[in-house]
C-alpha cells in the first residue's frame, strides 16, 4: 500500500501491441526502482489489447502508484505521451517505452543529477538489447558541451532515457502532426528555447531493438523516419540558418531520405547492419 500524495516523479508510457512478456518486464523494472516516490501513468492505445489491459488493471489494484487509461481507438504515440504528461502530478517526468527495461537506480540517479546540476532535462547512456533481452552494444554519447552544435553533429539522446521537469513538457508538448521523429522535433525545440539539457554518463536503460523484424517492415519504418526526419530538419531552417553545422545536419537527413528510398533489393544489405536497426521499436 502506498500513500496517495503528489510524488516527485511521474513515469509515463504508452502501450500499443508490445508482447505481454516485454510489457511485464518493463513495468516490473519500474516497480523495482530504488526511488519509490513515483507514480506511473500508462496509456493503452489499442482497445483490443485485452491481455495488456487486464495485466495493467491488476497491477494498478496491487500498487496504487500505477494508473491507466484505455483509448477507444488508436491515436498515436505523440497523443498518448502528451495526454500522460498533462495528467502528471510529479515534479519530474521520466519517459519510458513499454518494451524497455529500467536499471533499478535510474529514477534516483536522474533525479539527483537534475537537482544537483540544476538542469531542465537529462538523458543517459543505454544498452541495446534484442527481442530476447540479449545485449547487443552500448550507446554512450559524449557529454553535452555546446548546444545546438552537439545535437546537429551527432546522435546524442535516446528518447526513453529522457527525464524532464514536468512544467517544461506540459508547456512544450510533442508535435502530434508528426507520425515519426516527434522526439527529434521536441529536442530541437527545447534547445532553441534555451533549456539546459545534459546526459548522465551511466547506462540506466536497456533499449529493446528488433533486428529480426521482416525486411518489408523495416524498410517501411525507415522510410517513415527519413520522411519525417527530413521534414523536421527543413522546419528548423528559420531558427538555425546562421549555424554552419545545421547544414551538415540537413544534408545528412537528405541523404538518409535518398538512401531509404532506393529500391528494396538495394536496401537489403544495408538494413542488415546493426546501425540501421536502432529504430525498430514495436510501437504504433
Amino acid at each position: 500500500m502506498y500513500m496517495n500524495k503528489s510524488p516527485l516523479v511521474t513515469v509515463i508510457l504508452s502501450v500499443y501491441q508490445e508482447s505481454l512478456s516485454h510489457l511485464d518486464t518493463a513495468l516490473q523494472s519500474i516497480v523495482a526502482q530504488t526511488h519509490f516516490d513515483f507514480e506511473c501513468i500508462i496509456i493503452i492505445d489499442d482497445p483490443e489489447n485485452t491481455s495488456a489491459i487486464e495485466y495493467v488493471k491488476n497491477l494498478s489494484l496491487k500498487d496504487t502508484r500505477f494508473r491507466y487509461l484505455v483509448h477507444k481507438k488508436s491515436r498515436g504515440l505523440a497523443v498518448c505521451r502528451n495526454e500522460a504528461i498533462q495528467q502528471a502530478t510529479g515534479r519530474y517526468v521520466a519517459l519510458m517505452d513499454a518494451d524497455d527495461i529500467m536499471k533499478e537506480n535510474r529514477l534516483a540517479r536522474q533525479l539527483d543529477y537534475c537537482e544537483l546540476h540544476e538542469v531542465d532535462g537529462v538523458f543517459s547512456h543505454a544498452m541495446y538489447i534484442d527481442e530476447d533481452g540479449k545485449e547487443m552494444n552500448a550507446f554512450t554519447p559524449e557529454p553535452v558541451e555546446s548546444l545546438p552544435h552537439d545535437i546537429f553533429k551527432r546522435h546524442m539522446f535516446v528518447h526513453p532515457t529522457g527525464f524532464f521537469k514536468t512544467e517544461l513538457l506540459q508547456a512544450n508538448p510533442y508535435d502530434e502532426s508528426l507520425q515519426r521523429s516527434q522526439d527529434l522535433e521536441l529536442w530541437l525545440r527545447l534547445v532553441r528555447l534555451g533549456y539546459k539539457l545534459a546526459i548522465v554518463p551511466e547506462i540506466l536503460l536497456m533499449y529493446r531493438l528488433y533486428p529480426n523484424a521482416s525486411l518489408e517492415k523495416r524498410i517501411k519504418r525507415q522510410r517513415g523516419y527519413s520522411k519525417y526526419g527530413l521534414q523536421v530538419a527543413l522546419g528548423q531552417f528559420k531558427f538555425f540558418w546562421r549555424y554552419i553545422v545545421y547544414y551538415r545536419f540537413l544534408v545528412s537527413r537528405l541523404l538518409y531520405w535518398c538512401v531509404t528510398h532506393l529500391p528494396s533489393w538495394l536496401l537489403k544489405p544495408t538494413l542488415q547492419l546493426k546501425t540501421w536497426s536502432a529504430d525498430q521499436k514495436n510501437t504504433s
